[in-house]
């Protein structure tokens, strides 16, 4: 792959599945540690919340600039049926 798709994908990637994960993985280990639990599960929740909102206010303009960097690579013949269902969805 490309840099800019491994780029795309990286930041489209399932950040929020794996911080619950990893908040689940963090309950679990610090049930008997006597501190700040909540602030933990706080800031975990927090992360999830910004990463919804920076992601979903970023998707269509980085779906649409991502689609037409792969026309230009693909050529519009073979990219334009493509490019315009990504375009049209984002």
């Amino acid at each position: 792959m490309d840099w800019l798709t491994v780029a795309f994908v990286g930041w489209f990637g399932p950040r929020g599945l794996a911080s619950v994960v990893f908040a689940l993985i963090t309950l679990e280990e610090l049930h008997d540690v006597p501190g700040p639990v909540q602030s933990v599960v706080g800031t975990i929740g927090l992360t999830v919340l910004l990463s919804v909102l920076a992601h979903g206010l970023s998707a269509r303009p980085l779906a649409g600039r991502y689609a037409a960097t792969q026309a230009d690579q693909l050529g519009t013949e073979e990219s334009e049926p493509i490019v315009r269902r990504l375009v049209s969805k984002s």
